[in-house]
């Protein structure tokens, strides 16, 4: 997951960059009355540039989706991870977890002053060394200012829920192909999936060493729990948000069942399984309270 977030932050960034350069060389084209001179060349070079470096970090969550499919997860299993470790930073962080707009502004006016700097140095300068510094500092000062922005404004959130949705999906066709013969991850979207899921996950984990089984702590109650809290809300699948938060459950399910099939072949840690259980801990109580919530209206 970590992995898939460096991507998007660079890939985004790259790509923001080369947006808002593309925008201040024609500042700077306008300034100088250069439509088709070299001031044009510089542009069209460091937009393909960097559109083509944003193009091929992005590529790189091919191979990324090719182990995540060896390893069993599909793109179901990997909405869901994004979702649990989103709940999880969200409780770390707490309040923190919310946008800092007053840093986000002095980022980007540091970037704006910063792109001024240099189209003013690279228009008063004659010489070729100011010349060459003002570009940089064009060049430079979106690519870095996207770079801030991106951590400041939940730039996070907007690539997950890209990997969540059409793009994550044919990221995940894209990775499909050439391999055959992959382990398919148990559905989500028949009846009593959540049941056939919490009975292979139970299975697994009672074939796990008696020192890990106890290092994880009551993972089978946490399966039962789960499995329960699926099962009430497919009942009550027609009120407002029900259907999500089944899904929600379901996908939990499924994401420890694939991390202890991890376990067992030896390509995930003990460390990883700790971080989703107690995501799935959180889950669960959200959804007991929603639940509790619900019967107390309906009591009146």
């Amino acid at each position: 997951m970590r992995e898939a977030d460096a991507i998007g932050a660079e890939a985004g960034s790259l790509l923001g960059g080369a947006i808002g350069g593309t925008l201040i060389f024609e500042i700077f084209r306008a300034i100088e009355g250069d439509w088709l001179g070299i001031i044009f060349g510089i542009e069209m070079v460091f937009t393909a540039v960097l559109a083509g470096l944003s193009v091929a970090r992005a590529a790189q969550l091919i191979p990324l989706v090719r182990q995540l499919r060896r390893d069993g997860y599909g793109h179901r299993a990997l909405a869901a991870g994004l979702e649990l470790q989103e709940r999880a930073d969200a409780e770390e962080a707490g309040a923190a977890a919310e946008p800092d707009r007053r840093k986000a502004w002095l980022t980007a006016g540091a970037g704006a002053a910063t792109a001024a700097a240099g189209v003013t140095i690279a228009t008063v300068v004659t010489s070729d060394p100011g010349v060459v510094i003002g570009l940089a500092m064009v060049v430079g000062a979106p690519v870095l200012t996207i770079r801030g922005l991106w951590g400041q404004l939940g730039g996070t959130r907007l690539w997950h829920k890209l990997l969540r949705g059409r793009f994550g999906r044919a990221v995940f066709r894209l990775g499909a192909l050439g391999q055959q013969g992959q382990p398919e991850a148990l559905g989500v979207g028949g009846d009593r999936t959540e049941v056939a899921l919490g009975h292979a996950a139970e299975q697994l984990f009672a074939a796990l060493p008696a020192a890990q089984r106890e290092r994880l702590g009551d993972v089978p109650a946490l399966i039962a729990k789960l499995e329960a809290d699926a099962l009430a809300l497919r009942d009550r699948a027609a009120e407002p948000g029900a259907g999500e938060r089944l899904a929600t459950a379901v996908a939990a399910l499924e994401t420890l069942r694939l991390d202890l099939l991890r376990l067992h072949a030896g390509n995930g840690t003990i460390d990883e399984l700790t971080q989703d259980i107690e995501a799935a801990q959180q889950l669960g109580e959200e959804i007991d309270i929603e639940i509790e919530a619900r019967r107390e209206v309906e009591g009146y």
